[in-house]
């Protein structure tokens, strides 16, 4: 299922069945997208209304099952990596982990003697003034 653009649809000019776009000089089928398609006109949820309800289902049950199969492959792949390089992994987080904190501490040492210089300068700027 492709994405209602230039490509898709005026060069292809395919069908909302298999694109997700209107035939030609109509606006894109696929709701809530901002791609516009033939007559340059936007899409959005009432753009297709002529068109069969059941074609818009079988559309948006076969993005679904897409999304979900792209969901099943990250995580397969996330497996494969946890186990390939899940090791490395731990000690490089451990190793950031340490970093940051101590950065962390720096900062906070630093704000605070920065924070003492603001109040010393402004207390000799400020002297005699009321």
């Amino acid at each position: 299922m492709g994405h209602c653009n230039e490509s898709s649809c005026h060069e292809e000019e395919k069908s909302c069945e298999s694109s997700g776009c209107c035939s030609e000089n109509q606006a894109c089928c696929e709701e809530g997208s901002s791609s516009s398609c033939g007559s340059g006109s936007q899409c959005g949820p009432h753009e297709c209304e002529d068109k069969d309800p059941l074609d818009k289902l079988v559309w948006k049950w076969m993005s679904v099952f897409m999304e979900a199969k792209h969901e099943v492959q990250l995580e397969i792949m996330k497996t494969r990596i946890q186990k390939a390089w899940g090791p490395r992994f731990e000690k490089a987080a451990d190793a950031i982990l340490e970093g940051a904190e101590s950065m962390w501490r720096s900062s906070l040492t630093k704000s605070e003697a920065h924070q003492k210089i603001k109040e010393k300068l402004k207390s000799i700027l400020f002297e005699g003034q009321k």
